[in-house]
């Protein structure tokens, strides 16, 4: 089950609380703190070999091995419209696709057809900027001068460091 009720529900409520195969899956991989691909692919879909090349590369690689997780996703599956629909992935789509999502249930990128680690990186890269487009505001990042302090107790707290703040700090941010 994937959704609380607080107080009264309804049956279809209720229902539509469970998640699905693929859903549950990357739940427990964001849970644990890893980088989570899901890979939606099947016989019929073109560029299974090259969607999963660069899924491949990050999970070779021995820094982030032990914290990637990967899921495949049949897009004809209709046990997984649920979770297809929640991507905004459109399962017609005849090329396999690629969702990377990081802790806390963020997705960092898409890719239709083929990946490469440089790609992912880029996208991990990218999501590490405070703005849309990794750009910041006209005011810069961060608070506002005269604005909450850190000894405030409206500041949020730290998160724990986890696979994207790994690779961020690769870059130097």
């Amino acid at each position: 089950v994937m959704g609380g009720f607080p107080t009264s529900f309804t049956e279809a409520q209720l229902l539509g609380s469970f998640g699905t195969p693929a859903m549950e899956q990357a739940l427990r991989g964001l849970q644990m703190q890893k980088l989570v691909f899901i890979c939606i692919q099947n016989q019929q879909t073109q560029s299974n070999e090259a969607a999963l090349y660069g899924v491949n590369e990050i999970k070779a690689d021995p820094q982030f091995a032990q914290a990637t997780e990967v899921i495949f996703l049949n897009p004809a599956d209709p046990n997984e419209a649920k979770f297809l629909a929640q991507l905004e992935i459109d399962p017609t789509v005849t090329a396999a696709q690629t969702v990377m999502m990081a802790p806390p249930g963020s997705v960092l990128g898409k890719f239709m057809a083929g990946t490469t680690k440089s790609m992912i990186l880029s996208k991990i890269q990218a999501s590490g900027a405070c703005g849309p487009g990794g750009v910041c505001g006209p005011g810069g990042c961060g608070p506002a001068k005269g604005g909450p302090t850190a000894s405030s107790s409206s500041q949020p707290q730290p998160q724990k460091k986890g696979i994207v703040a790994k690779v961020k700090s690769m870059f130097g941010n």
